[in-house]
């Protein structure tokens, strides 16, 4: 096995959290394991800490389903140099191996974010649900295939977990029932650039719809947050049941100048980063 060089993690700390100073994967190749019930299945790589700590280098976890794939992660700050593992037919993962790189330093964004309801549109309510939370970039959508979904305290029933709010797949959808109004935090790996967001609506009760709102994102793990965009006054957010919403909402938020002919423009974000209006890390 190549041995990964990684800085301690602090203690008490998610080994997977911890920060490589080399841009080699822990990885050792897959082997095929035997299943009861569809056939062969692939084990997913080993990978380390030189510490000699195990660490999930795929995030389905140990095992992959024939003809499923192995999403690979690597710590915090490095991306992998492969996005999916296959398991084919024979139990092999191909390729059987990825390295971690350091990620790209001229790349703009948050490698974490969290989205903050602060109200939903019935009286008293705190269970909030959504479908999809969507980001996209110059017109292009962005894959949330490599962030992890999570809810601090937050309780979810089967089949509504925080990871079915980014898995692409607007008929499936997160809910909240542990009676507050917790974020909903997204890590990357890497900062990821995005310029516009908007959601889809849930499956059932239009009462726990989010009508204000916060985006946040973080460059230091969650120790701080800087928020990127805010809706204050309630959203006419849609009645309608696995709707996507009318508006994608603009990051940064436009302030408009006026142009030579007179037309209404957004001032670029590099004008606005210049006056203090939006964040060094704005795309």
């Amino acid at each position: 096995a190549v041995v990964a060089r990684a800085l301690p993690a602090a203690p008490g700390a998610d080994p997977f959290a911890a920060s490589y100073s080399s841009g080699a994967a822990a990885v050792d190749g897959a082997a095929a394991v035997d299943s009861a019930d569809d056939g062969l299945r692939c084990e997913a790589p080993k990978a380390f800490l030189d510490d000699g700590e195990p660490f999930e280098a795929c995030a389905e976890g140990l095992v992959i389903l024939g003809g499923g794939v192995c999403s690979t992660r690597c710590a915090y700050g490095y991306g992998p140099t492969v996005h999916q593992l296959r398991c084919r037919a024979d139990g092999q993962l191909h390729p059987p191996t990825f390295q971690c790189e350091p990620c790209a330093p001229d790349v703009k964004g948050w490698p974490w974010y969290r989205f903050v309801p602060t109200k939903l549109r019935g009286a008293g309510m705190t269970g909030v649900q959504l479908n999809e939370l969507v980001f996209r970039y110059k017109g292009k959508g962005v894959s949330f295939t490599k962030a992890d979904a999570s809810v601090p305290e937050g309780v979810s029933a089967p089949g509504s977990e925080p990871q079915r709010a980014v898995d692409g797949n607007s008929q499936t959808g997160w809910s909240d029932e542990s009676g507050s109004l917790r974020p909903l935090v997204l890590k990357f790996h890497c900062p990821v650039a995005f310029d516009q967001y908007t959601f889809f609506t849930a499956s059932d009760d239009p009462r726990r719809d989010p009508v204000r709102w916060r985006l946040d994102g973080s460059n230091d793990r969650g120790s701080s947050w800087a928020s990127i965009h805010e809706v204050l006054s309630d959203h006419p957010t849609t009645h309608e049941r696995f709707r996507v919403l009318e508006t994608w909402f603009r990051v940064p938020a436009c302030l408009y100048n006026t142009a030579p002919n007179t037309l209404q423009v957004c001032r670029s974000t590099d004008e606005l980063v210049r006056r203090g209006l939006a964040h060094p890390e704005t795309p």
